[in-house]
């Protein structure tokens, strides 16, 4: 299961250009982009792939959390960014509704995994 993350997104590159004609302008300064990624399915037993790029291309660290059923936060995965480009993967093992949040230079994102 792949699910793809940054700039590759329509409505979140839409999204972006938006925000950052906002901090452009002042509006919003400090801002990061934040995408709202929904919710996905994956098989339990499989590994999970989340890939992007930071915005602007922007190397550094790469960090994916999760949280199983409202449960505490936990880092799953951590990565770097290489000329803007990431992917960061990490086993799925339990059942139930997981929880991401990943952050990367310029941005981050979250969202849901439901796991029959």
């Amino acid at each position: 299961m792949r699910i793809l993350v940054g700039l590759g997104v329509v409505a979140a590159a839409a999204a972006a250009v938006v925000v950052a004609g906002a901090v452009a302008h002042g509006l919003f300064s400090g801002l990061r982009p934040h995408l709202h990624l929904g919710t996905t399915q994956a098989k339990f037993g499989s590994t999970y792939t989340i890939d992007g790029r930071t915005p602007h291309l922007e190397d550094g660290p790469v960090v994916v959390e999760g949280r199983w059923d409202g449960g505490p936060w936990k880092q799953l995965s951590a990565g770097s960014a290489v000329k803007g480009a990431y992917a960061v993967r990490f086993p799925i093992r339990r059942h139930g509704r997981l929880e991401l949040r990943v952050s990367y230079p310029g941005g981050e994102a979250d969202g849901t995994v439901v796991v029959p």
